[in-house]
């Protein structure tokens, strides 16, 4: 009897404390006194949902559908809009302005052209024909080995990503930048490092335009060289 009124109280003083979900306390109390198995088949009723009430219901498919991070759909709110098409004018650094994958950095590294500053090295190459950029991003390295601080380390990316927001009309189109920035980034202070960024945007189109007129006159010197010999030889006269 003491075990049995022992579990009887303390299902009741449980019940009450369910009593908010859709009258848990009343079901649950009202079998607490046929034992464990009253109170087994009371969970069952109420983890049931065809026995809970409209109200109940309702809650119950909000809580799913939430959970299921879908939550725009239970409570009316749009979707996100895709971070694709998301505008980047303005002072913004968006998620499809940053260097994310191995590959991104891979290729940049590989190709990109090399700039020296006096406080960072920058990388850079035209992304225009790469299909998984849709505008100029930026990628930062700070060696751990360069920078042991880890302070000295997020001050030098807080910087980098200030002086890459707020100018990017200095930026050029369609370009994957990496700035590796070392100890010497801290010496520069902000300053420093967006003189070197400006720097290396005039320094960049400079180059390209350089690289452009350099294309064009191999292949006028081969549509040339192309042209003189399909020229046919002149005919020997008689004397």
């Amino acid at each position: 009897m003491a075990s049995g009124g022992w579990a009887f109280g303390g299902t009741r003083r449980r019940a009450r404390g369910f009593g908010g979900f859709g009258g848990f306390g009343r079901s649950l109390g009202a079998r607490a006194s046929n034992g464990d198995d009253g109170v087994d088949a009371a969970l069952t009723t109420v983890r049931d949902d065809d026995g809970a009430s409209p109200r109940d219901a309702a809650m119950m498919k909000e809580e799913r559908v939430g959970h299921g991070g879908n939550w725009g759909e239970s409570s009316g709110r749009s979707g996100k809009t895709p971070a694709a098409f998301e505008s980047i004018d303005g002072e913004v650094f968006r998620p499809r302005e940053r260097l994310k994958t191995n590959a991104d950095f891979d290729r940049v590294k590989r190709f990109g052209r090399t700039f020296n500053g006096s406080h960072l090295r920058i990388k850079a190459v035209d992304n225009a024909s790469y299909d998984a950029a849709t505008c100029t991003r930026l990628g930062i390295v700070v060696p751990k080995k360069r920078v042991r601080r880890a302070v000295d380390r997020n001050l030098i990316k807080r910087r980098i990503r200030h002086v890459f927001r707020t100018n990017k009309d200095k930026w050029p189109p369609r370009v994957d930048i990496i700035v590796f920035a070392g100890d010497t980034a801290l010496e520069g202070g902000f300053e420093g490092l967006r003189d070197d960024m400006f720097a290396w945007a005039s320094d960049y189109v400079v180059r390209v335009e350089q690289s452009k007129r350099g294309a064009q006159f191999k292949q006028e010197k081969k549509r040339r060289a192309a042209k003189f010999n399909n020229t046919p030889e002149p005919t020997p006269t008689n004397p």
